[in-house]
């Protein structure tokens, strides 16, 4: 994805942030165990996709013990692939905000299930029927919260009108990681001017 469509993401967090159910933004029964934390979940959420390149699903089922060290100490991401059945993958994590945002996520998550087993708990609870926290946020949750965001976003309209690109659309399919180590956001379909989709 290019550079200033990353840019223009990360510069509406605080709107991804107001999602229903979260401090500010519309209220939403269906996400009571969140709460207040229902926006920081979402920008968390869009933050472990742009950093990884990891699908939806394997984002929304990590498990709260998600980070690991690799054999230099580093951080890792420790997720399932479902698709292939590769459970336990390590994946490096270079962006050290991205971890310490993680960690704040663990410690929430841990204070708001005392009585459940750290090894039972998941990094994005689901927010109903969840009263033990041993339930994760369903991929659907995730891609609601993009839907929703990125229209409502002014950042959307000046997109729409750029050239050559004048147009995109969040999909929810899997992030990709460029040369350049930037991941995109969401896989995203662009009109050219000649009025002709393409799928990057």
């Amino acid at each position: 994805m290019p550079p200033h469509v990353v840019a223009a993401l990360d510069a509406e967090l605080d709107r991804l942030r107001a999602v229903p159910g979260s401090a500010g933004g519309p209220s939403h029964h269906g996400l009571g165990v969140l709460t207040a934390r229902a926006g920081d979940t979402a920008v968390l959420a869009y933050l472990l996709l742009k950093g990884t390149g990891r699908r939806v699903g394997e984002i929304a089922s990590l498990h709260l013990n998600c980070l690991g060290l690799d054999e230099h100490a580093k951080p890792v991401l420790v997720y399932d692939n479902h698709k292939a059945a590769r459970m336990g993958r390590r994946l490096p994590l270079a962006d050290t905000a991205l971890v310490e945002t993680i960690r704040s996520q663990q410690a929430w998550v841990t204070e708001r299930f005392p009585d459940t087993p750290r090894a039972a708990l998941w990094l994005l609870p689901r927010a109903n029927k969840n009263v033990d926290g041993r339930a994760h946020l369903p991929a659907h949750q995730i891609l609601m919260w993009m839907r929703s965001w990125w229209p409502a976003s002014p950042a959307s309209t000046r997109a729409e009108s750029a050239r050559p690109v004048s147009r995109f659309r969040l999909t929810g399919g899997p992030f990709i990681r460029t040369p350049s180590a930037t991941f995109s956001l969401l896989s995203y379909r662009v009109a050219i001017s000649s009025g002709a989709p393409r799928e990057l």
